[in-house]
């Protein structure tokens, strides 16, 4: 008669990495005035979920992330610095932060009609980033996996003798 044996394995794997900042300003300077002043942040994760902007410690806009860049309209502030911190999150709730500077400066004095510029900043090159290798994952559940059997024989080994 031959032995049985059975067993369960739970192997659970956790997302411990935060998101990659890849590109985006890190200071800014426009004229008061200007409306429309989009600025582009790249960030990459495998799980992307959600990022906040804060201006000076209060939450300026927020919105979910699907892992495409990130683009803002900071244009329409008053004359001032401001301290830009955007904190991006996953969906295991890692998170990566990010802080640069604005100054909106007073407008030049000109003479003839007054104008309103609309500016679209895109800083850094094109790169193209691999994914996270994830075969490291596979090899560590396969690893486990050798472990349990190699436990599983021993015992049965043992028990024979």
């Amino acid at each position: 008669m031959g032995y049985i044996v059975n067993d369960t394995v739970v192997v659970t794997v956790r997302d411990t990495t935060a998101p990659l900042y890849l590109t985006g300003p890190s200071s800014m300077v426009y004229e008061e005035g200007t409306q429309t002043y989009i600025v582009n942040w790249t960030f990459f994760d495998l799980l992307p979920y959600f990022y906040t902007l804060s201006t000076n410690g209060t939450q300026y806009y927020g919105d979910t992330w699907n892992g495409s860049t990130i683009s803002i309209n900071l244009g329409g502030m008053s004359i001032g610095v401001y301290n830009l911190t955007l904190v991006v999150n996953d969906t295991s709730s890692n998170q990566a932060n990010f802080t640069g500077y604005l100054i909106v400066t007073e407008p030049s004095t000109t003479t003839g009609t007054p104008t309103t510029t609309d500016t679209t900043i895109t800083t850094g090159t094109t790169t193209t980033t691999p994914a996270p290798d994830e075969n490291n994952n596979t090899l560590i559940i396969i690893a486990a996996i050798a472990g349990v059997v190699v436990v599983v024989v021993v015992i049965l080994f043992t028990r024979r003798k």
